[in-house]
């Protein structure tokens, strides 16, 4: 078993190539081994190591395309989670805050053991990041429903 310990230092580089990150990797046994990653290559790993986070290929027009997204963990008081940044909401799942979003359950990847639910702040911005069209009367049933649960009209 490994004890990893992380530390980052940058260093840029005047003909142009990318700055590195610097990982250590150290082992019980105290041998020390060094990685060299570039800093897309270090944020794709924080990615990856995400258990919430997907990457599905879809078919766009012609070509397949691939969609990453990160999903919210359905246990109640959890925070909810922008599918598109990963970043997390204040608000909770299992509360009345779920109401203020699109919510939607993604069947197309996985073993269908875990619900996959990603939280959009609106129909549109599903649209835009899954690169799909929905019915134009269900867009507007969620943003009656939204503007009721808001006390603003519609548009």
């Amino acid at each position: 078993m490994t004890d990893h310990h992380e530390t980052s230092s940058s260093s840029s580089s005047s003909d142009g190539e990318p700055e590195d990150v610097l990982c250590d990797i150290v082992s019980i046994t105290s041998e020390t081994s060094v990685i060299r990653l570039t800093r897309e290559q270090a944020a794709q790993l924080k990615k990856i190591s995400d258990p919430d986070f997907r990457c599905v290929k879809r078919q766009v027009g012609k070509k397949l395309r691939t969609i990453e997204m990160y999903s919210t963990n359905m246990t109640p008081g959890r925070q909810i989670r922008d599918p598109i940044t990963g970043m997390r909401y204040n608000e909770r799942v299992g509360t009345k805050d779920e109401k203020r979003f699109f919510k939607i359950h993604i069947t197309s990847f996985g073993s269908g053991e875990n619900t996959n639910v990603l939280f959009y702040t609106s129909p549109e911005a599903y649209e835009r990041h899954q690169k799909t069209r929905m019915a134009y009367a269900d867009k507007m049933a969620w943003h009656t429903r939204h503007a009721q649960l808001n006390n603003y009209q519609a548009c």
